[in-house]
Formats: structure tokens, sequence, C-alpha cells
């Protein structure tokens, strides 16, 4: 009944003669009369199907209509560039039948922006999860905590290149008992995202950069952090992690601090990444001639041979050009000529 109302309030006009514009509502209220039941007005997120989107996916909602309506209700309100963008949802459940025993029936759905799980990526950087504290962050300010925040929750959009959270399983702060001077150790709290969040990256990091003894043994998120820093995490990454899963309330990094470290790690991260490489920002050269300059895989004779040819091939050379490799040439020279090391 309910997808009948919203065809007829969508459509209606467009498809149907006015003499069936008249029959189709009386038609619909002695169906409702005779079914006992009351339908009311289609909520504006009210959608049948992912057509009119090309980059849209359905995740279907298999606890039912109310749980599907209470993740919608939250969902609609949401509009935030690290949040996975909601485009509507169908809370219609039908009971199953022979003709869905294999499949997701008519179950509930949620239509989102298509996005891919990153459970399994090991090409783990800071800017992701400096994406997704931004959308922790964000749920934080609006009231708002997870259920029980785990991988699945963790999203990335390949159309923006972006990290999102889903928005699966929220719940409201007031809801969930947080403030409670009585609440309990795994209860839903900004607290127990932020520490769910840090044993995930944890466990990612181990993954991405641990020994292949490590990786196998990592079969599941950890419950909590090792005693001390691992050779894989930087002194600074485990400060971070260590403030993120701390037991003591004092010591525990809030979702801005968070916010702010993983903004200050990914920058660093982004200054120093040369071809996946970190360069020393200090270099002592032994041997001048055999240097290799990282960015360009050669020498810097042999850079400048390349420069000179180059000059030679082409059939016009701007004079500013020219004087910049002069300099160039000039420089290299006096410091072949400076003592060593340089």
């Amino acid at each position: 009944m309910t997808l009948l109302r919203h065809g007829c309030e969508q459509y209606g006009e467009a498809v149907l003669t006015p003499r069936e514009l008249d029959v189709t509502p009386a038609v619909y209220d002695a169906v409702v009369r005779h079914w006992n039941g009351v339908v009311g007005s289609t909520p504006s997120w009210f959608a049948t199907s992912t057509d009119r989107w090309s980059d849209s996916k359905k995740r279907h909602v298999k606890e039912g209509e109310e749980a599907c309506v209470r993740q919608v209700a939250l969902l609609a309100d949401l509009h935030h560039p690290n949040m996975l963008k909601f485009y509507g949802a169908c809370h219609v459940n039908h009971h199953q039948s022979e003709h869905a025993l294999f499949g997701e029936g008519h179950t509930p759905f949620v239509i989102e922006r298509y996005s891919i799980s990153t459970a399994f990526d090991h090409d783990m950087t800071w800017w992701k999860f400096r994406d997704w504290a931004y959308g922790l962050a964000y749920i934080h300010d609006r009231g708002l905590v997870h259920q029980s925040l785990s991988e699945e929750v963790l999203r990335y959009c390949p159309y923006d290149e972006k990290g999102v959270l889903s928005g699966v399983g929220l719940v409201r702060r007031q809801e969930a008992g947080e403030g409670d001077t009585n609440q309990r150790i795994g209860e839903p709290s900004a607290a127990a995202d932020v520490l769910a969040f840090g044993l995930i990256i944890f466990a990612r990091l181990w993954a991405a950069r641990g020994s292949n003894g490590d990786k196998f043994l990592m079969t599941e998120l950890p419950q909590q952090l090792p005693d001390t820093r691992p050779d894989f995490l930087k002194e600074a990454e485990w400060e971070l992690l260590a403030s993120m899963c701390a037991t003591n309330p004092t010591s525990k990094a809030s979702t801005e601090e968070v916010v702010y470290k993983m903004e200050v790690l990914a920058d660093e991260e982004a200054d120093a990444a040369t071809d996946g490489e970190a360069i020393p920002a200090l270099t002592t050269v032994e041997d001048l001639t055999a240097y290799v300059i990282p960015t360009a895989s050669q020498t810097i004779e042999e850079v400048l041979q390349e420069a000179e040819t180059l000059f030679e091939d082409a059939e016009e050379v701007s004079d500013t050009h020219r004087v910049v490799y002069d300099r160039l040439v000039n420089i290299y020279e006096q410091l072949k000529a400076a003592p060593t090391p340089l």
C-alpha cells in the first residue's frame, strides 16, 4: 500500500487520466478499509530503486522496518564531505517468500553513494585516517555515537578519492547513556568510538608494515595495544594511538585532539613521501659524482647532460633557461672542487 501511495503521489498526474485519478484513490481507500490498516504519508527519503543515481548502491537492512526507519532518521540529517552520501530508502518490508529464499528478498534498504570497504586494503595512509577522523568529529558534534564502531563503518569513495564513514549503527548519546556516571565499559560513547578507531588503525598499520609473521598473527582486531612501541610505528604515531586507547580517562585523547594530531601526521607524510620513500632532511655525500638524485634516479652529471641534449635538440631555447643551466653547471663544478664529504 505504501508503494501504491508513493507511486500515485510521485507519478499519478503524469501517467493517469483525470478519470483514473478519480478512481484510483477510491480503490485505494476501499483496500485500506478492508485491510483495517493505516498508511501514513511517505517520507521525503522514500525511494524504490537506484535507477536515478549512477553511482548509488543498495544496502539492505536485514533487521527490518523499524531498524531501517531508525537509521534513516539519523542518516537523512547528515551532510558532510566525510560521511557517505545518503540518497533515500525504502522501509516497506514484505514477508519472506519462496522467490526470495536465495537472495535479500524484499527487506528494507537504504540507497547511498557507492563505496568500497578498506578492511583488507594495505595501502593505509594517514590522510585516509584523517578523513575518517573528520567524519567521527562531525557525528560527535551532532550528539551521535556508534553502537559499535567496526571496520565496515570505514569506507572509501573512489569517485572522490577520500575516506568516509558509512553512518551505519549510529545512536544518540542520550540513548546510549553517555554522561551517566554509572556507564559501563564497552557501552556506546565518544570515548568508545575513539578507542575502537585507535585499535583499527593499529591493526591496519600492523598488517601493512609488519613482518610476514606479524601479518599472519593479525587475524582479528586486538583488544588493547602492546605494552611497548612496535618497530613499525614511529614515536608520534605510537603517542597518538596510545592516547586513543588509554584506559585512564585523564590520558585519553578527545576527538578534537585526534583530528589535530592526524592532520599533523598526514601533512608530514605528504611532505616526506616521494616515490613511496622518505627522503632524509640531511644527507652527507662522500662522492658527489656518484650521488643519485632520488626524484630522478640519475646522478647530477647525467641530469645536466640530459638537459644539454634537450637544449641541442630544441629549435628554440629561452635565454632564461640557458642562464639557469649555466649557473647549475657552475655550482656543480664548484661543489666537485670542494673538500669532501659534503
